[in-house]
């Protein structure tokens, strides 16, 4: 049986008492007529720790060339007595399995939900729900023209809400970022708001089946002192958004004129995705000016159902308050 290649160059090594190293392999390979790649040579050197094991245990005399096969019978009964041994230590309890593998362990908290990403999932199943087609997400919008783009898009329905019917519509809620009169140019409906969207779908719905807007709710009866005490919570929101996150939101302003404080405030936590308001303030760090947390502090409990505040304390624990 002739000696494979490598193991012949490892013996030569071995005779001359030189260490056989990547670069020597790779030369000594290339002078038989045959190439390899340093890399490959680098794969193919032995190890130098089996390869120590081994020699420190194995007869000098079987590396020479000569006795080649009786070097492979010993390596085999060598390799086949430690591999007893370590079944043996296994079964008594001898080893620690694995031990030498350890890793320390890596503890990572939870990442909040991002809310932007949250609106529009809630606003995607939404539509759904109401019939709309899917949108195509995180989309870029090219000019035709000169394919410059135009806006990488939330949300966008190049055949329209309802699949044929309208105008594309965009969703783009980073509008600093968008070519918005080119877009409006060409003929897309855009929007930056995922609650006028959503308003804008609900009109599309109730156009196409007949019925007219359901009238505001009635204000709900004065509750005393602490109902005028969450009115004025309110509206003292609204004027610390604008000082403290230069948050300006006149529809706020006009819900609570036109619902009052707590209408307002219930129509803010069952809507299914979070508000514009919501999210703005999330962005700017500042929850705690939401109405979300408005409404869970106990002087307010009163006013609300448990399942209402269940609501605002979840939302505002999902995203980090």
């Amino acid at each position: 049986m002739a000696m494979p290649l490598g193991w012949r160059i490892l013996a030569e090594h071995d005779a001359a008492g030189t260490p056989l190293t990547r670069d020597r392999l790779r030369d000594a390979v290339r002078e038989t007529g045959q190439s390899i790649s340093t890399d490959r040579a680098e794969h193919c050197s032995p190890s130098p720790g089996l390869r120590g094991s081994f020699e420190s245990e194995c007869d000098p005399d079987l590396r020479h060339p000569e006795r080649y096969l009786d070097f492979l019978a010993a390596r085999r009964e060598l390799l086949a007595q430690a591999s007893q041994s370590f079944l043996t230590e296994l079964r008594d309890g001898v080893r620690a399995i694995g031990a030498a593998e350890l890793r320390p362990l890596v503890v990572v908290t939870e990442k909040k939900d991002d809310v932007r990403a949250a609106q529009i999932t809630f606003l995607v199943a939404e539509l759904g729900r109401r019939g709309f087609a899917e949108p195509a997400l995180d989309s870029e919008i090219a000019d035709p023209a000169n394919g410059a783009a135009l806006a990488v898009a939330e949300a966008f329905w190049p055949d329209g809400l309802q699949t044929g019917q309208g105008q594309p519509v965009v969703l783009e809620l980073d509008p600093s970022t968008a070519n918005l009169p080119r877009l409006e140019e060409l003929g897309y409906l855009v929007f930056t708001s995922v609650d006028a969207l959503l308003g804008y779908a609900v009109r599309l719905n109730q156009a196409a089946s007949g019925e007219e807007e359901a009238p505001p709710e009635e204000p709900s009866p004065d509750g005393g002192p602490v109902a005028l005490e969450f009115e004025k919570a309110m509206r003292e929101l609204y004027e610390r958004a604008r000082s403290e996150a230069n948050y300006h939101t006149t529809y706020f302003l006009g819900m609570l004129a036109e619902l009052g404080a707590l209408v307002t405030a219930r129509k803010l936590l069952y809507a299914p995705a979070v508000s514009d308001g919501f999210a703005i303030l999330w962005e700017r760090g500042r929850l705690d000016l939401t109405v979300e947390a408005l409404v869970i502090q106990p002087r307010f409990a009163d006013l609300f159902t448990t399942q209402e505040i269940e609501i605002a304390r979840h939302r505002l624990d999902r995203f980090g308050y």
